[in-house]
């Protein structure tokens, strides 16, 4: 999994993001040694959760889209999902987000999904009896207008598309009674930096959709580190 890459940062952004993607390519048939894992299987696939670009802009679309296939052809030898954050612009008709689009876009030519939204931004998929799902920037419907920190810009980018209502019809669906295991993706998460971007009250609608669930993980980025937490 990676996050906030941020295209169109700086051109230092752009070199590591390119060496980021050699090592994580580089990976596949690697040996460690003195370990008992004598050489690591192709990766399944990579999720990056959001902030893909720095301003939602279509060059820095194009430059996150050339580095990462779809479905492990190309430079890129591992199929990619990916999600959009904050940064990745806004939802209005009058300055749609080409991150957006091209997520759309992307999702028809994704290989093995489950179930795609109505405006095929949110998605899951199935592997290895694991229900994945993203939901890109967090799991809500309506933007909560007591989000601490988001009711400061006006621009769309806020604007969660529905993906509750997705995770709700998806999980009933495509889970059910079941017990598969779940793990969930969203770019804003529940540490201090994440949690002025939703409101409580999101987080508990969130909560009353998956609490009869296995969710097994919830995977985030937004907060430029590295750590877990229960």
């Amino acid at each position: 999994m990676g996050s906030d890459l941020h295209f169109g940062h700086s051109d230092s952004t752009v070199v590591r993001n390119r060496a980021t993607a050699k090592d994580m390519a580089s990976i596949i048939g690697a040996q460690f040694p003195d370990s008992f894992v004598k050489d690591i299987i192709k990766p399944e696939f990579v999720v990056f959760t959001g902030d893909l670009t720095d301003s939602g802009k279509l060059n820095q679309w194009k430059d996150f889209e050339s580095m990462y296939g779809i479905n492990g052809i190309g430079n890129f030898a591992i199929p990619v999902y990916e999600g959009f954050g904050n940064h990745d612009g806004p939802i209005k008709e009058s300055k749609r987000s080409p991150v957006r689009e091209g997520i759309k876009f992307r999702n028809m030519k994704r290989d093995g999904l489950t179930r795609i939204s109505a405006d095929s931004l949110h998605y899951s998929w199935d592997l290895n009896g694991f229900h994945f799902v993203n939901l890109n920037s967090y799991p809500g419907n309506d933007w909560d207008s007591s989000c601490e920190w988001c009711h400061y810009f006006e621009d769309g980018f806020r604007e969660p598309s529905n993906s509750l209502d997705f995770l709700e019809e998806d999980l009933e669906k495509s889970v059910g009674t079941s017990g598969r295991p779940v793990i969930l993706f969203f770019h804003y998460g529940f540490d201090d930096w994440g949690n002025k971007w939703w409101s409580l009250r999101e987080q508990e609608a969130f909560y009353e959709v998956i609490e009869e669930y296995n969710i097994t993980a919830i995977f985030h980025g937004h907060t430029y580190g590295f750590d877990y937490y229960k």
